[in-house]
């Protein structure tokens, strides 16, 4: 058992904070920055009255009461400014590590950040972006191993150039203000000659001087970041390719490729990750593909010294199931596998593996629990997960043809409950149809989380870089039958297609071929439950499937909880009278 104290946290809330700090962090330092240049100033004035003879007395005011003291409480401010960026930045660290796991340890995040992140953790606490739990366990297969005593004092050294080279701008910026001052006060009373060598060279040339400095602390700033950004996107083993780190760590490819070489350099991270990363896709195919291990090989075989391999249950499109049992204490469990001629599949492996992490993350009884997920000596993936006894909702509307409406909404509703679920962690299931919902005793679980997508992430898909829309045409939404941008509303229609199904006994769109699917997918919209199947329904449910099934998002319900909600209401008297 795992009692570690862990966080589960939630990537969009994490984001929003994170954002939300970084921006309050910008404003005070650039409020605290001004006030320490109007207190320089204001010093640098006093000392020239001092020295000019005008009157000692007056120079110490100026000094102290119109420098110092402001200058001193402007530096608070600006330190207040910077503690929230790197509170901002850690926030977006621990992000981007929990996107590789259910859960993050405080140990993984210490080891990460480089300090006790408690009081971190307790601010993402407050604003419902991090839940304390007790760890899974769950972790990405043969993690990767960022060197942290490295990455800790890069980060050390480039913070301390910043904040050397910032203070050194300021001071100059505060000379040639009080020199520009000076100068324009001279041109203003006619001492044009000696004004403009006040203004140009006393102070012109140390203003460009001082934005040099300032640049420069900046970009000693952000290479500290995005190192961090990218230890944290690579700790997380969910990146594929130098345009998906780019996408994590918010920056531009050619930027990416450039700390991911810095870091190289540095030993921040590992050489062999960061030759998978930089390979050219031309090459992607000389990389020796994982070795097949048939089907009948895996009856019998011990995985990692935990589970035994005891009987095959199932075979789909990518992936075989076995019946398995745990060493220890000897519960039952699912096991699966890839299927052999999948192994040499990029796409394969990269869903396969998706699956494992993004079901793992959620932790609810209506999605299937996956307890390990790694690869055979051969580098055959697989995954362990509960075994569940029953069916799938494909297989009892096979043998059913149609359910009865109470029945079928009690199952709406849990599967809509996982949903939702999900849509708080931020994704997007984009492939519910009755072949991933699995009926048990007690209730619905909803399987097959390999196509899932972050929300708000408008790229193109790896899984559809060949053209083929990703889901299934019987069930899939307009906007993603036309290859658009997706959010919750995709699922809500989804979901929406499956509860017809399961009432009427066929979805809305059915027909003789998949061009025929789409072309009616495009243009139509779904025939009302009465017309398919008179009588069969309360009204009520045909108005809220009717409105979840609108071509256009925005006239559906916004959210899937706002559906199931709808068709939780129905009197359970108009349902038996349906």
């Amino acid at each position: 058992m795992h009692e570690a104290l862990a966080f589960r946290i939630d990537g969009a809330r994490m984001a929003e904070l994170s954002r939300r700090r970084g921006r309050a962090g910008a404003w005070l330092f650039s409020l605290g920055a001004f006030g320490m240049l109007f207190g320089s100033f204001w010093m640098l004035w006093g000392v020239v009255v001092v020295l000019t003879g005008v009157g000692i007395g007056n120079g110490i005011i100026v000094f102290f009461f119109g420098g110092a003291g402001p200058a001193l409480g402007a530096a608070i401010v600006a330190w207040a400014g910077v503690r929230r960026r790197r509170d901002a930045e850690a926030l977006t660290e621990v992000r981007l590590l929990a996107e590789g796991r259910p859960d993050v340890t405080l140990d993984e995040a210490a080891a990460l950040l480089g300090r006790d992140p408690t009081g971190l953790m307790r601010l993402a606490g407050q604003h419902g972006a991090a839940t304390p739990v007790q760890s899974s366990g769950f972790r990405p297969p043969a993690p990767v191993a960022v060197n942290t005593e490295a990455l800790a004092a890069f980060r050390r050294s480039r913070l301390r150039r910043a904040l050397i080279l910032a203070l050194c701008a300021l001071a100059v910026l505060a000379f040639a203000t009080l020199w520009i001052v000076v100068g324009v006060a001279g041109i203003a009373t006619g001492e044009w000659l000696v004004g403009l060598l006040l203004l140009i060279p006393g102070g012109a040339f140390p203003m460009a001087g001082a934005t040099a400095l300032a640049w420069r602390a900046l970009v000693s700033w952000r290479r500290s970041a995005r190192a961090a950004r990218l230890a944290a996107a690579l700790a997380s083993r969910t990146v594929t390719s130098m345009d998906d780190l780019a996408a994590r760590m918010s920056v531009a490819p050619g930027a990416a490729r450039s700390t991911a070489l810095e870091a190289l350099e540095l030993g921040l991270v590992p050489r062999a990750t960061l030759a998978r990363l930089l390979e050219p896709s031309h090459a992607g195919g000389s990389r020796p593909p994982p070795s097949p291990v048939p089907l009948s090989a895996w009856l019998g075989r011990t995985l990692e010294n935990a589970w035994l391999v005891e009987a095959q249950l199932s075979q789909g499109g990518m992936g075989a199931v076995f019946r398995g049992r745990g060493l220890q204490g000897g519960e039952p469990v699912a096991i699966k596998v890839l299927l052999p001629e999948a192994m040499g599949s990029e796409e394969a492996l990269r869903r396969f593996e998706l699956e494992a992490i993004s079901a793992s993350r959620l932790g609810h009884p209506g999605i299937v629990r996956i307890h390990h997920f790694a690869r055979s000596p051969e580098g055959a993936a697989y995954m362990v997960m509960d075994l569940l006894e029953g069916e799938t909702l494909e297989t009892r509307l096979q043998r059913r043809g149609v359910l009865p409406w109470v029945e079928a909404r009690r199952i709406a509703v849990e599967v809509g409950e996982a949903l939702a679920v999900a849509h708080d962690a931020g994704l997007i299931h984009r492939d519910i149809k009755p072949a991933n919902v699995f009926v048990t005793a007690e209730r619905a679980v909803l399987l097959d989380f390999g196509l899932v997508k972050p929300l708000g992430e408008t790229a193109v898909s790896r899984m559809t870089t060949s053209g083929v829309v990703a889901g299934t045409p019987l069930y899939m939404s307009p906007e993603q039958a036309r290859g658009e941008p997706l959010d919750v509303r995709s699922d809500v229609y989804g979901l929406a297609v499956v509860t017809y199904e399961m009432v009427a006994g066929v979805p809305p769109f059915f027909d003789k071929t998949v061009a025929e699917v789409y072309a009616r997918l495009l243009r139509e919209t779904a025939p009302r439950l009465e017309q398919v199947a008179p009588g069969t329904c309360p009204a009520a449910l045909d108005a809220a499937l009717q409105r979840a099934l609108s071509p256009a998002p925005a006239d559906r319900q916004p959210t899937v909880r706002a559906l199931t909600a709808e068709l939780a209401a129905i009197p359970v008297a108009d349902a038996l009278t349906g």
